[in-house]
């Protein structure tokens, strides 16, 4: 009989546990959809209190040397040297500005302190 009373308390225990974390989780949730529907209707009114950037992805990217835009897939030709303290890299230019063959510097690595490896 003892057995059967320990049972049963048990079961009472597990099943008080598991509506208090159901209750936490259902809190939980609320409070997150009350912050997604407190964000929307800031979107919807342009009243955000917070500056939204576009992703790094959406921003124009220019050359640093012609500063003309790159595009999509496009990208600047550069070569990378071991430095002593860090890497250095020179940046030759775009599609638009460079012309492979051409030599655009007058200094070798060895001119700038770089080891070409």
């Amino acid at each position: 009989m003892e057995i059967l009373f320990i049972f049963l308390g048990a079961i009472i225990a597990v099943a008080i546990y598991l509506f208090f974390i159901n209750k936490l989780h259902e809190s939980e949730d609320k409070a997150k959809k009350e912050e997604i529907e407190v964000a929307s209707k800031e979107e919807e009114e342009g009243q955000s209190s917070k500056t939204k950037e576009k992703p790094e992805s959406l921003k124009p990217r220019f050359c640093p040397l012609c500063k003309s835009e790159l595009k999509k897939g496009e990208s600047v030709y550069a070569e990378m040297y071991k430095g002593e303290k860090r890497p250095k890299v020179i940046i030759h230019g775009c599609k638009y500005c460079y012309v492979p063959g051409r030599k655009k510097t007058n200094f070798t690595a060895k001119d700038i302190n770089l080891k070409n490896e």
